[in-house]
């Protein structure tokens, strides 16, 4: 078992001190330097290459540019090009664009599907893998290859490319429509205009008007009289109805035009926000009074 002291998935800079390094990939990193070793490999063993390519030009051209993105970062080229595991993530997207390139050349056309639905479930949420593959990775296998069977691979590529992106596009229509829908139910429960509509279940309002006109809370009419001289005192019925679950929490300013309307109130929207201690004192009366709800009377939401 490795020591847990020695295991990394970063580069090794050059200032630190060489140690016998265990190399951590996630799973959305390429070991750049290990698919340039595959590049090679399998540039040495093919007899099928474009006529002109010239290998030894090529594959110095990579190894520049692996060593210019060392020397940038200050990792230990030398150490990497020797031992690997120079792990490359997304965010580097010239490499990571280069070691997938390599990577769908070389290994079997017939695992090259499943190789990309790997990478596109472990790249970042907030990338677009098919983009990538699209307009990047597609274009740089083209330019890069120099085997004459290109053309059994391009069609696999390009076919996942489409598929995927109708795929992402009914994911993003049905997004939508789905942000549409809770654009409206948003604006039916934040935005009730009628003393039925703040309730959770509209038939328990009338249950608490009735209960109102019993108690003489207000008159037949519907009109406030309250159990006070004090109208602030209806602060404490609204506090009762939301902490009982009959009426949905929402600001004073959205309450104050509809109960002043329904009981025929002549309050300020200052005053629905009053912490009088009327309120405090009638709190307590009207907890008594408004029956507590049956939790199968309780609504969903």
């Amino acid at each position: 078992m490795p020591n847990r002291d020695l295991i990394r998935s970063a580069p090794v800079k050059n200032h630190e001190d060489i140690k016998d390094w265990t190399f951590e990939r996630n799973v959305d990193d390429i070991d750049i330097v290990g698919v340039y070793n595959e590049w090679k490999e399998k540039l040495d063993h093919s007899t099928n290459l474009k006529d002109g390519f010239n290998k030894e030009e090529h594959l110095e051209a990579i190894k520049l540019q692996i060593a210019d993105f060392c020397n940038k970062n200050d990792y230990n080229f030398d150490y990497h090009f020797q031992n690997a595991n120079l792990l490359v993530k997304s965010n580097e997207e010239a490499l990571y664009v280069l070691g997938l390139a390599i990577k769908l050349i070389c290994i079997d056309k017939h695992k090259i599907r499943v190789y990309l639905d790997y990478h596109k479930l472990h790249y970042p949420k907030n990338g677009d893998f098919v983009n990538l593959m699209h307009y990047k990775v597609y274009d740089k296998i083209v330019r890069l290859s120099p085997f004459q069977d290109l053309d059994e691979r391009l069609p696999v590529i390009m076919n996942w490319i489409e598929e995927s992106s109708r795929e992402q596009n009914k994911i993003k229509d049905i997004q939508v429509k789905r942000r549409g829908n809770r654009r409206g139910s948003l604006k039916k429960t934040t935005n009730p205009k009628t003393f039925e509509e703040l309730f959770r279940d509209p038939e328990q309002a009338q249950i608490i008007i009735d209960i109102l006109k019993v108690k003489e809370v207000i008159d037949p009419d519907g009109s406030w009289v309250g159990l006070s001289k004090y109208p602030t005192e209806i602060v404490a019925l609204i506090q009762v109805l939301e902490d009982k679950n009959y009426i949905k929490k929402l600001p004073r300013s959205t309450l104050a035009p509809i109960f002043r309307q329904k009981f025929n109130l002549e309050l300020s929207d200052r005053s629905f926000r009053s912490k009088a201690k009327i309120i405090h004192q009638k709190h307590k009366e009207y907890w008594t009074m408004i029956p507590d709800l049956k939790k199968k009377e309780t609504p969903k939401t």
